[in-house]
């Protein structure tokens, strides 16, 4: 779990029952932290819908704009 999660190159889809997920200490902590950012998807099923070109483009991550540099005076 450790290396398939801190090695992705861009996103991991981790595809699972959560309260099944809970009852491990470590994936608790993944659950709860998808949670925290909204990322965590119920899905139903035909899965395929979900798994559409069109709906995982709408979950890309958002990445935060580096801080723009101030002159002083």
């Amino acid at each position: 779990m450790n290396v398939g999660i801190t090695r992705a190159k861009s996103a991991v889809l981790v595809v699972g029952s959560a309260s099944t997920l809970r009852r491990s200490e470590q994936w608790n902590k993944l659950v709860e932290s998808a949670e925290e950012r909204n990322c965590l998807f119920k899905v139903s099923k035909p899965y395929t819908s979900f798994l559409s070109d069109e709906n995982l483009a709408s979950m890309l991550a958002k990445t935060a704009e580096p801080p723009q540099a101030t002159e002083h005076a």
